[in-house]
């Protein structure tokens, strides 16, 4: 589904950003599971087997409780604004989102909050599952900003890549980006082809794809992000369970194919194409029959 291609992006992105190794093992564990999870969606026993273990524990669904371990006392007398945002960062940086959500909160209470305020807030409410304040942040944040590209820019972002189920959402702030002063820049044209990928427009996104290739041409923020929503888009073809992979059909192996390859023409990239070549080896050739599902 469209949510689940949007976590795995989301995890994705967190795998590639991680700054140590237990990071990096967190998101990747997450987009084991999430893989795990699409296999299960597709049978229906397995999924109302899933659906009542969720019920018994929400974390398996990737939403974290709220922290406890941190917490900040607001101060009427708050530091400069320059020392605030520092000691936002800070608090976000070292996962204290409890400190986080209540130092923008005081910044924004005291009418001192940028845009970048807003973002840390939304993504410190997204670290600890609580998505739907996260959606009323960038709405405020965009009443705050209502011209401000930055602003726009990462209300679509949030609502593309960090937010599922909000695609459609997304779809606003790109047209008025399309509109403004920044136009197609490279990063403004990654959203607009992913929007159509998220969206199931294929041939748009891929048409897309080509119109702008000749505009920004490798500019790594349009490459590196376009080619990480394909790839993320072939693997909705293949499903995943025990570590091996499974096609229902010949035209989804087709389609895993195809959109593996037109990601790594886009950003080749060393690690993905070792990986899609391990995995065509063992799956190219193979009888693809429903039943064996």
């Amino acid at each position: 589904s469209s949510d689940l291609s949007k976590l795995r992006r989301k995890w994705q992105n967190r795998a590639n950003s991680a700054t140590n190794l237990e990071d990096q093992h967190k998101a990747e564990n997450m987009m084991q599971l999430i893989r795990e999870a699409s296999a299960i969606l597709l049978v229906k026993d397995e999924k109302a087997k899933y659906d009542k273990k969720l019920d018994k524990d929400p974390s398996l669904s990737g939403q974290q409780a709220t922290q406890t371990q941190d917490s900040y006392a607001p101060s009427t007398n708050f530091l400069d604004e320059a020392a605030a945002l520092d000691a936002l960062e800070a608090a976000y940086d070292q996962s204290k989102y409890n400190s986080a959500v209540a130092i923008a909160n005081e910044l924004i209470k005291a009418g001192n909050a940028s845009d970048q305020v807003y973002r840390l807030l939304a993504l410190s409410y997204i670290e600890t599952g609580r998505d739907n304040q996260a959606i009323t942040t960038m709405q405020d944040m965009i009443r705050a900003y209502p011209d401000d590209n930055e602003a726009r820019y990462w209300a679509a972002f949030f609502d593309l890549r960090l937010l599922p189920g909000r695609a459609r959402e997304s779809r606003k702030h790109i047209d008025w980006l399309l509109q403004s002063k920044e136009g197609a820049s490279a990063r403004v044209a990654a959203l607009d082809v992913e929007y159509y990928i998220d969206t199931n427009d294929f041939a748009l996104a891929e048409a897309k794809t080509e119109e702008y290739r000749k505009k920004v041409g490798s500019d790594r923020s349009f490459t590196k992000s376009v080619s990480q929503a394909y790839h993320q888009h072939a693997e909705t073809f293949c499903s995943e369970y025990g570590g091996d992979s499974y096609f229902e059909s010949k035209e989804n192996f087709a389609n895993w194919k195809k959109y593996h390859q037109l990601a790594l023409s886009i950003y080749p990239d060393t690690n993905e194409q070792t990986r899609f070549n391990d995995n065509l080896k063992i799956v190219d050739g193979v009888t693809f029959e429903k039943a064996n599902f």
